[in-house]
């Protein structure tokens, strides 16, 4: 589960704004997608996922795919849509198969 959280202007205390819930384990990353309302969470469950905020404003999973190891960490890079997983077994991959498409990229 990865949450988006915002501090109140006046109020110490953060407030959920969005929730994302999908994963069957622990999520070890989340990466924010800039300017394409989106996230990029990789998790213990050996699942890397893409979510698109909707037009409802909720995220739904877009893209999904398995790795052969659980995950423990994540580097993404915007500009080329490269994602390097570190996973559990000492692997280091490049993810080539996620792709998304959102109006905003035009891609």
């Amino acid at each position: 589960m990865a949450a988006e959280i915002h501090s109140r202007p006046h109020s110490s205390r953060p407030i959920l704004l969005n929730k994302i819930e999908g994963h069957q384990d622990a999520v070890s990353a989340a990466v924010l997608i800039p300017k394409e309302d989106g996230v990029i969470t990789v998790s213990e469950d050996r699942t890397i996922r893409v979510w698109l905020k909707r037009d409802s404003g909720q995220y739904w999973p877009s893209i999904y795919h398995t790795v052969s190891s659980p995950c423990s960490c994540m580097s993404y890079h915007h500009e080329s849509r490269r994602i390097f997983i570190g996973q559990d077994n000492g692997a280091i991959v490049e993810n080539r198969e996620l792709h998304y498409k959102t109006e905003a990229s035009g891609s």
